[in-house]
């Protein structure tokens, strides 16, 4: 029932209904019955929302309902916590003021404590500078100047000292410090230029180490620099009253020695005792110093030596010879004297520095200090009066190794020699001056002067050498092979000259490459700088370049001896064409007699290389007999396809032939490989014993790495017994 009250509305009374009557609108049509379910709907869903939100405020309401009781029952105890922190902080209050009062009588008490401590101070100040004054005048008197040094370094000490304690010394102590230490230092001044008079080094360091402790140490290192130079000048005078006392070969080089071990003397005796006294860039000081000097003495000696030799005259006339402008009246035995001295000079220039790079670089060296003077330690000696001397030297040795190499390697040349040997006298000689002046430029340590030798290298093996053996193998000429091999004694005489001038050109271009190899290890422990290297590489290059030519000319030569040494079997190939291999079963008897050109063959072979290997190096004999082969192979192969016709048993003796002269040479020559070179050849005679042109179609690619398709049944056509269709059909 109240679930129809709900869906169903009671129908209007009175005057509800008949207003009701009268409203036209949607109110008569909205209350349908889906309308009604629909609002019922959204009535319950409100409902819900609210029994749930009732519920949730009945639930908070309990939730401060218990939080409420527990507060209450806290406030007892929270009182006693107030009662008790208003109780501590009146004790704090009482405890920091005892603290501040403390604190004030203990300020009271430490400031008179400094107090006491600087009268203290000064009392013991007192006492040690009227003990140090004392001790100044007592060591004056008796000369011992060490120790008045070390008394002024105890004032200076206590000076520091109450300067670092913040006690302010008074302007009297201050000057009655200055008074004594300049009159010590004025009592070591004068007992070190005595010292220095009597050119003493050691008692000239005794007294400088002592101005560090007079606080006098720029002095004192300048000093000890002054007197150092005058001690290495006075030695270098000495050495040049040697010189001119005395003129022979090698004083310019002794005297530079001389100059630099005074410096290296010096630095080795005493450079402990100087970084000791003065710090660590005392030695690097000292020997800056000193190089100064060195580069002024070293200038003057080159200077003189270059007019003692007329260096410079020398050099003028040898460039002229060298352009074929003047008369060769110059020794080259005198300009290498010559060379030998400035590299001689430049090796001791290049010891030096060494020392001092080692000296200046030395681990005990502190890494401040070395960042600090690398100016100094990266340039070592570095003179410029001295190396512009030098450099002025290295160009005039240039200009001698030139005239020297050209010069000796043309009179190595005019002097040519054969003994017992297979190569004349002139191959060992020229490789023997190239390799001694290449050295020899490279002591110099320059790479202006490497370059220029190693160029020089490359223009006399290219030209003077070049040409030398180019004329030595024109002497024989193309037509001239035949009369090599006659047995009669001034044929004998032209063939170990022809011999001589091939196994010159072979060896040549063999020793061009030992030389570059030689060359190229000797530069790599001298030069590692990359720029250098390149220009180094680029000379190489150019010597290695030299090289072919040399082998060209001498396997040309043996390329044209060894076709004309094929007349020797002339006869035996004649033979071979006048033999017939179109041979049946019923020729049986006639099988042996077609070897015989086998025979000949290999005997007029077999004398012809014996003979010739006992007069070629190796190198050449492998060259000849890798043509000889060749040329051989070809002839026969020649005779084969254009004289003769073969049968199956024909061409199977035909292949028995030529491997009897392929395992002939193998065995008693295998210095060349003969089965390489005769392949065509066997080929051609492996096909000629097949039993049907099909067969080589088993063999077909094989046959072409040597012969081409047309080759192929050009050799299959020589079979008579082959149809010359079944030849054509053959391919792929």
């Amino acid at each position: 029932t109240s679930c129809k009250s709900l869906l169903i509305p009671a129908a209007p009374k009175g005057r509800a209904r008949a207003k009701m009557a009268n409203c036209s609108g949607p109110f008569e049509v909205a209350m349908d019955v889906s309308t009604i379910n629909r609002l019922l709907q959204e009535v319950e869903q409100k409902e819900g929302r609210l029994r749930r939100e009732l519920y949730d405020t009945v639930e908070k309401k309990k939730s401060i309902s218990r939080r409420m009781v527990l507060h209450q029952s806290n406030i007892s105890s929270l009182e006693t916590v107030r009662h008790r922190s208003a109780s501590l902080l009146a004790d704090i209050k009482d405890t920091s003021f005892s603290a501040r009062a403390a604190s004030d009588q203990v300020r009271q008490l430490d400031t008179a404590h400094g107090h006491a401590q600087e009268a203290i101070a000064r009392v013991s100040l007192n006492a040690d500078v009227t003990e140090c004054m004392d001790g100044v005048t007592s060591s004056l008197e008796s000369k011992e100047y060490e120790a008045s040094a070390n008394f002024v370094d105890t004032l200076a000490k206590l000076h520091n000292y109450l300067s670092h304690e913040g006690i302010a010394a008074s302007e009297s102590e201050n000057a009655q410090f200055v008074r004594v230490r300049d009159a010590v230092a004025r009592v070591v001044r004068e007992e070190l230029h005595t010292a220095a008079s009597k050119s003493d080094v050691s008692q000239v360091l005794r007294f400088a180490k002592l101005f560090p402790k007079l606080r006098l140490s720029d002095e004192g290192l300048t000093t000890v620099c002054l007197q150092l130079r005058k001690l290495v000048t006075a030695n270098f005078k000495q050495g040049e009253r040697t010189w001119n006392e005395g003129n022979e070969s090698g004083t310019t080089t002794r005297l530079l020695a001389g100059l630099f071990e005074s410096v290296v003397s010096i630095v080795d005796q005493h450079g402990d005792d100087l970084t000791h006294s003065f710090g660590d860039a005392a030695v690097q000081a000292v020997v800056q110093s000193l190089n100064k000097e060195c580069d002024i003495c070293g200038a003057q000696l080159l200077k003189r030596y270059i007019d003692q030799r007329n260096i410079l005259q020398i050099a003028k006339d040898v460039s002229l010879r060298t352009k074929k402008q003047g008369d060769n009246n110059v020794d080259p035995r005198l300009i290498e004297e010559y060379l030998e001295e400035i590299v001689s000079i430049c090796q001791v220039s290049i010891k030096y520095n060494r020392y001092l790079k080692e000296r200046l670089h030395s681990k005990e060296a502190s890494l401040h200090i070395l960042q600090q003077q690398a100016t100094v330690a990266a340039k070592n000696f570095d003179g410029e009066h001295y190396f512009r001397v030098l450099h002025e030297m290295v160009g005039f040795y240039i200009r001698l190794e030139e005239f020297y190499m050209y010069e000796t390697v043309a009179v190595a040349i005019k002097i040519n020699e054969s003994g017992e040997t297979l190569t004349s006298s002139v191959v060992d000689d020229v490789f023997y001056i190239l390799q001694k002046c290449a050295r020899r430029a490279s002591e110099t340590g320059s790479i202006q002067a490497v370059c220029a030798s190693l160029h020089h290298v490359s223009n006399i093996l290219s030209d003077q050498v070049l040409s030398f053996v180019q004329g030595e193998l024109a002497q024989v000429p193309k037509d001239g092979f035949t009369d090599i091999l006659v047995k009669d004694s001034k044929e004998q005489e032209f063939r170990r000259s022809w011999t001589t001038a091939v196994n010159n050109a072979e060896i040549i271009f063999e020793n061009v490459n030992i030389l570059n190899r030689d060359i190229q290890e000797h530069l790599h422990l001298l030069f590692e700088i990359p720029g250098e290297w390149e220009r180094i590489s680029h000379c190489l290059n150019e010597i290695q370049d030299t090289s072919q030519p040399f082998e060209h000319c001498s396997h040309n030569s043996l390329r044209s001896f060894a076709n004309s040494s094929l007349q020797l079997v002339d006869d035996a190939l004649t033979l071979l064409s006048s033999t017939s291999f179109e041979l049946d079963d019923q020729d049986q008897e006639n099988h042996d007699s077609l070897d015989s050109w086998v025979h000949h063959l290999l005997t007029e072979v077999d004398h012809l290389l014996h003979v010739l290997k006992p007069l070629l190096v190796t190198s050449c004999f492998r060259a000849f007999l890798n043509a000889f082969e060749e040329s051989l192979a070809l002839r026969i192969e020649v005779v084969l396809l254009n004289e003769l016709r073969f049968t199956q048993l024909g061409g199977l003796l035909l292949e028995r032939s030529v491997r009897r002269i392929v395992f002939h040479l193998s065995t008693s020559f295998p210095e060349a490989p003969c089965r390489e070179l005769f392949g065509r050849v066997l080929q051609i005679a492996m096909m000629l014993s097949m039993e049907s042109p099909s067969e080589v179609l088993d063999y077909w690619n094989d046959l072409l790495e040597r012969l081409s398709e047309i080759e192929i049944k050009r050799v299959l056509s020589l079979r008579a017994d082959f149809r010359v269709a079944d030849v054509n059909a053959l391919g792929r």
